[in-house]
This record gives structure tokens, C-alpha cells and sequence, in this order.
């Protein structure tokens, strides 16, 4: 059985065998061209979040844009470049003298940077005081291009799609460019944790945008500039063109990455295992002549990950996407060397080559179970199938049973945060503290530190009537968001141990951004913490006891953390 839709896989981790390296793409721009290109982007979502005039005039602010990349583009003297941005300004006028400016305190500042206003190498003075002016004379308005939704602090993004632009033109892909890093510059509560600068980041993606050569590199500067935020939520969630990624194909096998180096661990039939020369526990050296390292610093490149352990699980199978009919592999077995070619296959024609074995799957969202070592009997709660409704016959059933295992490696199945922790918590306990963008005043965050209102319940707990035996929280790569956030609930047990690995690092609500073309990707909307103010974004769960998966467990289709939770049962330890 394999465990991924194969479908799925190509179409999130589209990976191209010809690799162009940023040098050889990123300097047809001369260097000025490129620090004009983000000043101007920068001057434009300045204006976009802080003159009024742009969201309560008829003024196409996408327009303004695009019409004036190719002047900015040709800008040959500072003073040309800034008669364009004067220009702009002109049109949106001055905006009344105010008497006391808004002045936030530093911690809630982390994420603001207008530096940039005061850089004279590349603005005038003349702009410089313009946009000083504008910021110190702000006053809230409601932005037609941000708003909040379902519950105070979700971020919506307003924007147009332009699902006719399948590959827009160059104007419209810096647009693409200029969109997203204002949005994150602004609204990314996290945005202070990235490991790369965000102004860095825009010098370098300018050239990577206004360059891509077709559709697929477009989409591919998409995947490039969103994985700059290290953020396990900044994915995909829509293509414009499902058609054209059809063309993507993988061999018939299921691979698991760990220390550069590529392993079999699931092959789709016997037949193609021999037709191919391939076996499970086969260690992949190179495919087409790159090495593994070399394509998976590729796929990192392009798939945005809180932290390493949510990519070396979620992305390893993004290193044999092709688009080729086959793949060159040379393999390492028993310590000789082999060098074989495999067919490549459609999702579809794999999907129907495969059985699936669906004995293996989960079918009971909570059983009583006994250790066949120590005669100990536990209960076992799989979250992906537990409704809210049958939380109370579970703990009638648990009375008397001193260990609770709640594997959490999956998505909880509904909202069920509170009614759990009810039954698991002693007392009324906090379960978290978070950050939102400040709407009022973009670049800014607001602090909750005991949210009254949030998007579960802001406490949890019960005086008598809470679970007084063991609980074991079972986490790795897949507990994310939501299911990150059950996690801080279940930790306020009394009597908890989590075990696992580190988690997907990705805690808070989504929100979602449109790009030219219909594409849109995600980006965490909140910044999350626990209650006592420890941060959970890109660090997520750390187990209390630390689960290491090597290349042996997976492949022999183990459970080491379910093992380690026995273990912990028949010993305490």
C-alpha cells in the first residue's frame, strides 16, 4: 500500500532535471535595474497599506504598477527613477497633518521596517520626506485590499486572480513578485523567524521572476520566493493549469531521504521490482547523472519547511519527480554498485497498478488495547477518526486503565480541542498566547496574552473530573497546525509525556494569497505561542522523549514511536 496518492506527490513536487543556477538567471539585470525594481516595490505596497487614496479612489493600484515597471525597468538616472515615483505620489495627494502619531512598543515592532525610507542612494530626499510624511500622518482606514474574516484576526487577502494569465507577461509576474512580498512584509506575523533576510530575498527573486521563460519556471519562482518564508503552511492550494502537470511522472517506488542519501522503501508490485532490477532497502546514489544531494537542495529550494524535520519527511519523494519517460539510477546494494533504468508513470497508471492493502489502515478512533510484554493494558485514541460525540464513552470506557496513548500524527478530525482537554486538564488552564498583524497600523502585530476570544476555547480543564492516569502523546512531521495545537492542549495534562519527533512547526490559522496566472499559496495568519509566551512557530512540539527515524525503520514499515510509547508502558521510562 502506498501511503502517499502518488498524484498528489507530482503535482506538489514538481521537479525539473535542468537546473539553472540564480547567477547564470539573475544577472541580465544590471544591479541597478534591480535596486530600482525594489524600491519601487516596496514605494507601491507602502502606499497600498498607508495612503487611504489607493483603497477609497477608483485608482487600479495593480495598474499603477504594471504600467510603470517598464519606466522603472529603464530608469537610467536616480533622478529618473524618482520623477516616476513622484508621479505616483502626486496622484495620490498629501494627506493631513496629524497630531500625535502612533507609536507601538518595541516588541510588537519586531517585524516593522521602513529603513528604507531613509535610504538617499536610492530615493531622493523629495521621496523620502513624502513617504515620511505619509506614515507619520497615518490614520486606520479600513483597506479594501486586507480584511479580517470568520473570526476576529484571520487574515483575508484581497486580490485579483487573473486566471486568463496561465503565464503572465513580465509586468505581471514582477506584479506576482511585488504582491507577495508586501503582503508578507506586512501581514506574516512570523516574519522576523526567517532565516534569510526579506529584503535580500526580493533583490533576489526580481531577476528569477522577470526572467522565467515559460510557465513552468514562473511557477517555479512562485515555489522559490515562498519557500523564503520557512513556513510549513506557505503551500499550494491551487493550479490554474492541472492539465500541464500531468506531464510529471515518477518511478514505481516510494523513497526516504536522510543524510544525502536516497532509500527504497516501498516498490509498487514484485513484477516492476524485477523488471526494473530495483529492491526495497536499495540505496539511490544519483538519478540522471545529479547526485541526491543536488536534487534534494533543488527540492528544499523550492518547498517551503518550518524546520528540518517537517522537510526531510514531507518532501523526499520530490526528488524523483520527472518529466521524462525514464530515470537513470545508479544504486548502491549490499556494496555494489548498479546502475539500472526504470519506467516513469503517471499518477494515474500507478494508481491503477496498486492494491491497496486497507488492513493497514486505521479503522477505530479508539481501542483498549494490551501490551503483550507486560500484560499492561492502555488505551489508544487515533485522532485522525475522533469525534467530538464519542469523547465521553471513551473515558467511561477508560476507568480503572492507568495509560492513555493519543497518537496525534494526523489531523484531528474535527474541532475537539476543548471537550478533550476538558476531560484531561486539572483545573481551568490557559492553552495559548498569539500575535495577529495589527490591520490598523500594517507591519505591526497586537499581542494577546490570555485571548478571550481565539479560535478554540482560551481555557480548558475541569476541577474533578479529568483523566488522572498516564497520557502519552505520540507527534512527528505530520502533527501540524491544528493538530499542533491539540498537542499544547493535551501537554496541560497533569501526568503527560510526549514522544515522537519534532513537528511541522506551523502552529495558527492560514491565509491565502492570489498570484496572476490563478495560483494562490498559503502563509500562517497568526503568530502562536504557548500560554507562558514559548514560541511554537518553526520550533513546534519538542517530544520528551526524542524518536530518531533512521533509514531501517521506515523501509521495514515499523512504528518506533508506537514502540517507544510500549516501552514507556512497561517501564516508565
Amino acid at each position: 500500500m502506498l501511503p502517499l496518492s502518488l498524484h498528489k506527490l507530482m503535482k506538489k513536487y514538481s521537479l525539473l532535471l535542468c537546473f539553472i543556477s540564480f547567477f547564470q538567471i539573475g544577472y541580465s539585470q544590471s544591479d541597478l535595474q534591480v535596486k530600482n525594481l525594489a524600491a519601487f516595490c516596496k514605494v507601491w505596497g507602502f502606499l497600498k497599506y498607508y495612503h487611504p487614496a489607493v483603497s477609497k479612489s477608483n485608482i487600479d493600484w495593480d495598474t499603477v504598477l504594471t504600467n510603470n515597471y517598464p519606466k522603472v525597468k529603464d530608469s537610467k538616472t536616480k533622478e529618473e527613477f524618482n520623477h516616476i515615483l513622484l508621479s505616483i505620489a502626486q496622484r495620490l495627494g498629501e494627506l493631513k497633518t496629524i497630531k500625535n502619531s502612533f507609536n507601538h512598543p518595541d516588541s510588537l515592532a519586531i517585524n516593522a521596517d521602513f529603513k528604507w525610507m531613509d535610504d538617499t542612494t536610492i530615493l531622493s530626499s523629495l521621496v523620502c520626506n513624502y513617504l515620511q510624511r505619509v506614515k507619520k500622518n497615518h490614520k486606520p482606514f479600513k483597506n479594501k485590499y486586507v480584511g479580517t474574516y470568520f473570526w476576529e484576526g484571520t487574515t483575508e487577502i484581497k486580490e485579483k486572480p487573473y486566471p486568463e494569465m496561465v503565464y503572465p507577461n513580465e509586468a505581471y509576474r514582477f506584479l506576482s513578485l511585488a504582491r507577495y512580498w508586501n503582503i508578507i512584509d506586512y501581514y506574516f506575523p512570523d516574519k522576523y523567524l526567517m532565516d534569510t533576510n526579506w529584503n535580500m530575498s526580493l533583490e533576489r527573486a526580481i531577476p528569477i521572476f522577470i526572467n522565467a521563460p515559460n510557465q513552468e519556471e514562473y511557477y517555479r519562482a512562485i515555489e522559490w520566493i515562498t519557500a523564503r518564508t520557512d513556513d510549513s503552511h506557505a503551500t499550494f492550494v491551487e493550479d490554474p493549469d492541472k492539465q500541464s502537470y500531468l506531464k510529471y511522472k515518477v518511478p514505481p517506488f516510494a523513497a526516504f531521504y536522510h543524510n544525502d542519501t536516497l532509500t527504497i522503501w516501498y516498490i509498487t508490485s514484485d513484477y516492476l521490482a524485477n523488471l526494473f532490477n530495483i529492491k526495497k532497502h536499495d540505496e539511490i546514489i544519483s538519478i540522471n547523472g545529479k547526485s541526491i544531494k543536488a536534487l534534494w537542495q533543488d527540492v528544499r529550494a523550492h518547498h517551503s519547511a518550518s524546520n528540518e524535520s517537517f522537510a526531510h519527511f514531507g518532501f523526499d519523494n520530490g526528488i524523483i519527480v520527472s518529466e521524462n519517460d525514464s530515470s537513470i539510477l545508479v544504486i548502491l546494494r549490499e556494496g555494489k554498485i548498479i546502475r539500472t533504468t526504470v519506467r516513469n508513470y503517471s499518477g494515474k497508471e500507478l494508481m491503477a497498478m496498486i492494491k491497496y492493502d486497507y488492513s493497514t489502515y486505521q479503522k477505530n478512533s479508539f481501542k483498549i488495547k494490551t501490551d503483550s510484554v507486560s500484560g499492561k493494558k492502555f488505551g489508544y485514541i487515533y485522532m485522525g477518526l475522533l469525534k467530538r460525540k464519542e469523547i465521553n464513552r471513551i473515558f467511561r470506557q477508560m476507568k480503572g486503565i492507568d495509560y492513555l496513548v493519543i497518537d496525534n500524527r494526523d489531523y484531528p478530525s474535527s474541532n475537539i480541542h476543548a471537550k478533550l482537554g476538558n476531560k484531561l486538564v486539572k483545573g481551568r488552564k490557559y492553552i495559548a498566547s498569539y500575535t495577529q498583524p495589527d490591520y490598523r497600523y500594517p507591519g505591526y502585530l497586537k499581542y494577546y496574552e490570555h485571548p478571550e476570544i481565539a479560535p478554540f476555547s482560551s481555557k480548558v480543564g475541569s476541577k474533578k473530573n479529568y483523566y488522572k492516569g498516564k497520557v502519552i502523546i505520540l507527534v512527528d512531521h505530520s502533527t501540524a497546525s491544528s493538530a499542533e495545537y491539540l498537542t499544547m492542549v493535551l501537554q496541560l495534562a497533569p501526568n503527560d509525556v510526549v514522544i515522537g519527533t519534532q513537528t511541522a512547526g506551523a502552529d495558527g490559522d492560514i491565509a491565502t494569497v492570489a498570484f496572476p496566472g490563478n495560483y494562490s499559496a498559503n502563509f500562517t495568519g497568526l503568530g502562536w505561542f504557548y500560554a507562558d509566551g514559548r514560541q511554537t512557530q518553526r520550533v513546534g512540539i519538542v517530544p520528551d522523549i526524542k524518536v530518531n527515524y533512521t533509514t531501517p525503520f521506515r523501509p521495514n514499515r515499523n512504528d518506533p514511536i508506537m514502540q517507544r510509547a510500549l516501552e514507556y508502558i512497561r517501564n516508565g521510562k
